[in-house]
């Protein structure tokens, strides 16, 4: 038994050594890598020559200088200065933008209507108006009714309001004189400021209310500049360039007068001013007060007298002449005595006449109403 495992480890040893020899046999044998020796430029002899004095210098220049094709081109560099300064940039221009153009508003035509007659009472929802078109047809409107393509808004005792399918309004006075006309700045401010001498004047309070609400707007119109100072002090409020139709030249300021007091009261700083005003607006109707000025170096002390100025009204009918509207001293000083029994005369029959007239109209006016009434309760 021990014979026959011998005999089996021996033919093991023998197959390993075998297989150990055709290994070393069939095995190729690789070549051992050998890095090459470069050559640097220090190596290659030189010989040394006026050009190259030395024999360590690159042989590449002389390989280039000794160019036998003649390629070589030898370039002189020259030395640039250089500017280290940054050049201050230029501005650049402001583009202002054009402004753009206001588109005006377009009006139509205003409506080929003729106003003939106006009933009205103290409800004005309730007033009538007699309009006749360009045909001369007439017609009775209501508050609220429909006239082409515009909405009656207002019925008045002498005029309508009518609104156009634009937004534009319109008005119809029933006679020419009733129409308002445009008021020249100098005629307005004739019922503000009276002027009753050299320094006196009158004042109606609620009118120049009206006109100049605030005393910010009063500083504005009246072209108060600043403050004047005389040895280093506050003096009072200098006036500049005034115009000849406000509030200024109507109270009776120049340009460069100084304000130094209002109704006793110095203008000396803006707190000052305030309490001016205030004691101002206090003043009963019938009372004055009085207000300093500095003239080129002279005082000058200017009056103002608080009362009511009544503005002529204006006759709904031609001829016919309000108490406020009778003939002046003057007027009647230079009519004789018949040429004022004349003159009575006339206008007596002239306003009789025209009450007569106004009187057929409104008849006439009526009837048509009653008319058209009657039309309508018949069409029911």
């Amino acid at each position: 038994m021990k014979q026959d495992l011998w005999l089996v480890n021996s033919s093991l040893l023998l197959v390993f050594a075998g297989i150990l020899s055709a290994y070393q046999a069939f095995d190729p044998v690789v070549p051992l890598w050998r890095t090459p020796k470069l050559i640097l430029p220090k190596d290659i002899p030189v010989s040394a020559t006026p050009q190259n004095p030395t024999a360590n210098d690159l042989a590449w220049e002389k390989i280039y200088l000794n160019d036998i094709f003649d390629t070589y081109t030898a370039q002189e560099t020259k030395a640039v200065k250089q500017n280290l300064v940054t050049p201050i940039p230029e501005p650049k221009q402001a583009v202002i933008p054009a402004f753009p153009e206001v588109k005006k508003q377009e009006f139509i035509a205003a409506l080929n209507i003729t106003l003939k007659g106006v009933i009205a009472g103290s409800d004005e929802d309730r007033n009538v108006a007699m309009i006749a078109d360009e045909a001369n047809k007439e017609g009775m409107y209501h508050l609220g009714e429909k006239i082409k393509d515009a909405q009656l808004i207002k019925i008045a005792h002498n005029r309508v309001v009518l609104l156009r399918a634009n937004g534009q309004q319109e008005t119809f006075y029933l006679r020419k004189d009733d129409m308002p006309l445009e008021e020249k700045p100098q005629e307005k401010w004739r019922y503000i400021v009276r002027n009753v001498s050299d320094q006196s004047y009158e004042v109606d309070p609620t009118a120049f209310s009206k006109e100049l609400i605030t005393l910010g707007n009063f500083l504005e119109r009246a072209s108060i500049i600043g403050t004047a100072f005389q040895d280093g002090k506050p003096l009072g409020m200098r006036i500049g360039t005034i115009k000849s139709d406000d509030v200024a030249a109507a109270l009776g300021l120049l340009e460069n007068d100084i304000i130094t007091s209002v109704n006793n009261i110095a203008l000396n700083d803006p707190g000052q001013r305030v309490a001016a005003y205030e004691s101002i607006t206090q003043i009963p109707l019938g009372n004055s007060f009085d207000v300093g000025i500095r003239r080129t170096d002279k005082d000058i002390l200017l009056s103002y007298k608080l009362v009511r100025i009544n503005k002529p009204r204006k006759s709904m009918f031609p001829g016919v002449r309000y108490a406020s509207e009778k003939p002046t001293v003057d007027e009647t000083a230079k009519m004789s005595r018949v040429q004022q029994r004349e003159a009575q005369v006339r206008e007596f029959q002239h306003q009789h006449v025209n009450q007569q007239k106004n009187q057929q109209t409104m008849m006439e006016i009526r009837r048509r109403i009653l008319e058209g009434l009657h039309e309508r309760l018949h069409h029911h």
